[in-house]
């Protein structure tokens, strides 16, 4: 099979497993949430998206600095310089291991001060819950090079399953203890474990696939070239990255601060299916970044060039439909899945449909 048959082949693959996976997830988040609503309340439904917001601002640590050592990744993989993957692996894990403690760090700041960002009485517990949600976000960084290995080396559909098959059974079991009775803590534990769970199977999976990795001995200095396409790289990621976290993720923040958690919960219905639709775009777009990453070991600039823009208007003629169909069945959708009572005027519904399409 040629290179560039296997490439669509694995573009194929990855974007269909993480698509299919994700749909099947983004389902079960629905009836997830339901549950959670009839169960706990609006009030922890809008506590649970405060603390989403404040875990999107907590990862401005991350700078996008792991996207640009995995883009790194796609030429050594393609050569299969195990020396040079060993390396930038081993620099992904010393970055990885300091954000972990900075997000410990600042989660323990934000728990103090968690009081002054809710108008009104904190629920019982809420500190602690929020305890878990920041080390749920550490546990996610640990074995990300694993991760970010398998998508980089165009195998991302493993990972897609890998999640699927944790946050199904973590979903299940959160329904089932919910619909029993027992409280938000409990829920996050879960949450929690699951995660972890997730982690230590993908990375079992990696070292089967890269045993290199394995390997104890002296890493490599990254080369000169490398080193100065990872600085370009970074540049450009934190600017992205910050533009990104300002828009996007103060929201709910705002309306904990100056409104109620009842509100920040009925506009947190509305970004649930936002969100949704963001990640299913985003995981087709991904399942063939790695290809894309991939061409560019070829140095066929009119290629890439090519491919780059067809993507691009197809992805703006996709997000143009979806808008579309947003405007006409949003405030439907929502009425049939959590009730009348947690819609928002349609004034704010525009608005929340446009900057899905500006910011996609």
């Amino acid at each position: 099979m040629k290179k560039s048959e296997t490439r669509i082949y694995a573009s194929k693959k990855n974007a269909f497993y993480g698509v299919f996976f994700q749909f099947l997830t983004l389902v079960m988040s629905f009836i997830v949430r339901s549950v959670f609503i009839k169960n706990l309340g609006n009030e922890f439904l809008g506590l649970d998206s405060l603390f989403k917001n404040l875990l999107n601002l907590m990862s401005f640590t991350e700078l996008g600095i792991g996207v640009a050592i995995s883009s790194s990744l796609y030429e050594p993989l393609a050569r299969h310089d195990t020396e040079l993957i060993n390396s930038l692996i081993h620099l992904l894990k010393v970055f990885y291991k300091w954000i972990i403690g900075i997000i410990i760090l600042a989660g323990i700041i934000m728990t103090i001060v968690l009081p002054h960002l809710i108008n009104g009485a904190m629920p019982d517990g809420a500190r602690f819950a929020f305890c878990l949600y920041f080390l749920n976000s550490a546990a996610t960084y640990m074995l990300v090079v694993n991760r970010t290995l398998l998508i980089a080396d165009q195998k991302g559909y493993i990972n897609s399953i890998n999640q699927f098959i944790f946050l199904l059974l973590q979903q299940i079991i959160q329904i089932a203890l919910l619909v029993g009775g027992l409280n938000y803590i409990i829920y996050l534990s879960v949450q929690l474990i699951a995660t972890i769970l997730s982690n230590i199977s993908l990375g079992i999976r990696s070292r089967k696939l890269y045993p290199y990795l394995r390997e104890k001995k002296s890493v490599s200095k990254i080369p000169t070239k490398v080193v100065k396409r990872l600085r370009e790289n970074v540049i450009g990621m934190i600017s992205s990255k910050f533009g990104g976290i300002v828009l996007n993720s103060t929201d709910n923040l705002v309306l904990s601060l100056f409104v109620n958690l009842a509100t920040v919960g009925n506009y947190a219905n509305y970004t649930t299916v936002i969100n949704g639709l963001t990640t299913l775009v985003n995981t087709a777009i991904s399942g063939i970044t790695a290809s894309i990453g991939n061409l560019g070991t070829e140095e066929n600039y009119q290629k890439e060039k090519r491919i780059f823009f067809q993507l691009y208007w197809g992805n703006a003629v996709l997000l143009m439909n979806l808008s579309f169909g947003l405007y006409f069945f949003f405030d439907d959708f929502i009425k049939l899945w959590v009730g009348s009572q947690y819609q928002l005027t349609e004034l704010t519904t525009i608005a929340i449909i446009f900057l899905f399409f500006k910011t996609n």
